[in-house]
C-alpha cells in the first residue's frame, strides 16, 4: 500500500492508502461482420490469451449464424510476453511443436508443445501479417503456418526473434546478452527473417480475387521459396535479406489484406487449395 496525504482548504489534510495493482490494458478487440470473427491484436501483455479465448468463444456461441471463420489481425503488433504467445497459438492448435528456444546454455533451450485447448473447433484460419509484426506475434503467426492451421496473408514481418538478458553493473550501467533465438516448428530461426506470407498482398495486381489467382499460377514458386526460407543460414544477413525481398516489408494497414482473408474464409475450396500448398512445403518435425 502507499500512504498518501491530500490537504484541502475546507476539510483540511486527508489521508488515503492507496494498494499498488499492476494494470493490464485490453489488448485484444474482436469484429463480428458476415459470419466472420476478426481478432485485432495489439500487443501481447499477461492478460492476452484469456482475453481471445473469451472473446472468441462468446461471439461462437451467441452468433445469431454459425461463424464461418477468423482472421487474427497481427499487423503493427510489436510482440510482448512469451508464454502469452504460446498460449495463444495453444487456443487454435490441437498437437505439435509451437516453438523451440535455442542458445548456448542447456538454461536456454526449451520447447513448447501444444495441448488440446483448440477453440475454433477447426474453422478456418487467415492470420494477417506485415512488417511490423515482431516477436511474440511472429511466433504465434510461424507456429500457426508450420502446422498447417492458418493461412498467412501480407507482406514479410519485421524478424525479432531472440531472447535477450539483462544484467545490472556495479556502475549501475546495464549489459544486455541475447541468450537465445526463437526456432519455428519447421525449424528455421526468426531473427533477422520473420515469417513469410503464403499470399504476399504486395502486387501488382489491386484486387483480392486476381492476388490469390497469381499465388495459385505460381504455386511452384511459392513452393521453393518457403523451402529456401527454412534452408537459409543463420550466419548469411545477405541471403535472409535477400529472400524477404521476395515480399518486401510493408508497415501500412492495407485494406487488400482484409479482403482477401475474407475471400478465402467464404470459398473453403480455394481456403483448401492454398492450405494445400502449404501442405506440399518440407515437412514439420514435431
Amino acid at each position: 500500500y502507499i500512504e498518501i496525504k491530500i490537504r484541502r482548504k475546507i476539510v483540511g489534510m486527508i489521508d488515503y492508502s492507496l494498494k499498488r495493482e499492476r494494470i493490464l490494458f485490453p489488448t485484444v478487440n474482436l469484429i463480428e461482420e458476415n459470419e466472420v470473427l476478426r481478432v485485432v491484436i495489439s500487443n501481447f501483455n499477461n492478460g492476452t490469451a484469456q482475453q481471445i479465448a473469451s472473446k472468441v468463444t462468446n461471439a461462437i456461441k451467441w452468433a445469431e449464424k454459425p461463424i464461418s471463420g477468423m482472421i487474427l489481425d497481427l499487423r503493427g503488433n510489436p510482440g510482448g510476453v512469451l508464454n502469452q504467445a504460446i498460449k495463444v497459438a495453444d487456443l487454435f492448435l490441437v498437437e505439435g511443436k509451437i516453438l523451440t528456444t535455442r542458445g548456448r546454455h542447456p538454461s536456454s533451450q526449451h520447447e513448447y508443445v501444444a495441448g488440446e485447448n483448440e477453440i475454433l473447433s477447426g474453422l478456418p484460419i487467415i492470420v494477417l501479417i506485415n512488417g511490423s509484426s515482431a516477436s511474440a506475434s511472429e511466433i504465434v503467426a510461424a507456429a500457426l503456418q508450420d502446422q498447417k492451421r492458418a493461412i498467412i496473408v501480407g507482406t514479410s514481418s519485421f524478424g525479432k526473434g531472440s531472447v535477450q538478458s539483462v544484467s545490472r553493473l556495479p556502475n549501475d550501467g546495464e549489459l544486455t546478452l541475447t541468450w537465445s533465438r526463437f526456432v519455428t516448428p519447421s525449424g528455421y530461426v526468426l531473427h533477422n527473417l520473420g515469417v513469410p506470407p503464403n499470399i504476399c498482398s504486395i502486387s501488382e495486381h489491386d484486387n483480392a480475387e486476381s492476388v490469390v489467382a497469381e499465388v495459385l499460377k505460381n504455386a511452384s514458386d511459392l513452393i521453393r521459396l518457403m523451402a529456401a526460407w527454412r534452408k537459409v543460414s543463420v550466419d548469411n544477413k545477405h541471403a535472409r535479406m535477400a529472400l524477404k525481398q521476395n515480399c518486401p516489408v510493408n508497415t501500412k494497414l492495407r485494406r487488400i489484406d482484409i479482403l482477401i482473408a475474407e475471400k478465402l474464409i467464404s470459398d473453403t475450396t480455394l481456403y483448401s487449395r492454398i492450405l494445400g500448398i502449404s501442405n506440399s512445403l518440407a515437412s514439420v518435425h514435431n
